[in-house]
């Protein structure tokens, strides 16, 4: 059988994390709200006491009943006022009265109250990264990528689309756009080509092609999104290099094809000669989806480097 909790139950949980600090505002609200049902406790005992006096079959004095229906709903209302008025109706209140006014000086100290500073989130983390003198470099240079990278992105997308206009011709949108939850399959309609259909390729579609016409690709809002998905790629590429390689200074990225598929990243580190042959390529996984891939050897004074040595090396341990 679960104890109902008491006033003193809710203002120790209050005080101990105001003793231990607040971390969020919502541990603060927390505190808060404890005070206040600690604060419900006392009100009702001392409304209780009203309506006790009265007894079954008599109505409370007015004086009772001023106090029955003015204490103040919430803790924040209340003021010295009310413990005057309960303590002259009923003087055994007092007790209870300097309980509220306790609780009144403690949430006014939570409320004065700071919360600790809010942790940088990733996304600003990585914003200060791409923004560091260093991300700004890699940036610059590994920016010249994107052109390719949406190209091998518009390539993906394109050989989806002409591997099932082959195969379906001008059924495709007909046959792969319809739902197919609920019902069998056509005869010759594969699952893997509706999902492929209606995940990867649908969605580049003109609007001719989706209202019956002959099914072709709508370039430019292909094209957009290839640009979009590029300009996302090399901002992670810039955030997971810069934080691989650490405080890297005196950078130098040379380019081993115009294509950008291999390049050289050299650099000091506490004093060590610093190479990395960083490349990319394309890959698909099961799911279907697409993305790059950056693989990269690192050599520290000319000797190969695991990447768990490296970062020991970058962290100083």
């Amino acid at each position: 059988m679960t104890t109902a909790r008491q006033p003193i139950d809710y203002v120790a949980r209050a005080l101990a994390a105001f003793e231990a600090g607040f971390k969020t505002q919502t541990a603060k609200k927390d505190a808060l709200a404890d005070l206040s049902s600690a604060y419900a406790g006392h009100r009702n005992a001392i409304q209780r006491l009203c309506l006790d006096a009265g007894g079954p079959d008599t109505r409370m004095t007015p004086e009772q009943s001023d106090l029955y229906y003015g204490l103040p709903y919430d803790l924040h209302h209340y003021r010295p006022k009310h413990t005057a008025q309960a303590v002259k109706v009923f003087p055994e209140a007092a007790a209870a009265c300097a309980e509220i006014e306790a609780l009144v000086a403690l949430r006014t100290k939570i409320n004065a109250a700071e919360v600790a500073p809010k942790a940088p989130s990733k996304a600003q983390r990585e914003q200060s990264i791409r923004l560091s003198a260093t991300g700004k470099v890699y940036a610059d240079e590994f920016g010249k990528m994107k052109p390719e990278l949406a190209r091998d992105y518009v390539g993906h997308i394109e050989g989806l689309f002409k591997r099932l206009a082959a195969k379906y011709q001008l059924q495709m949108v007909a046959l792969l756009g319809a739902d197919y939850w609920r019902r069998k399959l056509p005869e010759g309609v594969e699952a893997a080509d509706v999902e492929t259909f209606q995940k990867k390729v649908r969605g580049y579609l003109t609007t001719a092609s989706l209202k019956g016409g002959a099914p072709n690709l709508d370039r430019a809002r292909l094209q957009k999104h290839a640009d979009d998905y590029a300009e996302g790629q090399v901002q992670q590429f810039v955030v997971k290099l810069t934080q691989k390689l650490g405080d890297l200074t005196d950078v130098r990225i040379s380019w081993a094809d115009v294509h950008g598929f291999q390049c050289g990243i050299t650099g000091k580190l506490r004093g060590h000669d610093v190479r990395v042959e960083q490349s990319r390529k394309f890959v698909v996984n099961q799911q279907g989806t697409a993305f790059h891939q950056w693989p990269a050897l690192i050599y520290v004074d000319g000797k190969f480097t695991t990447e768990a040595a490296f970062k020991r090396l970058a962290s100083g341990a």
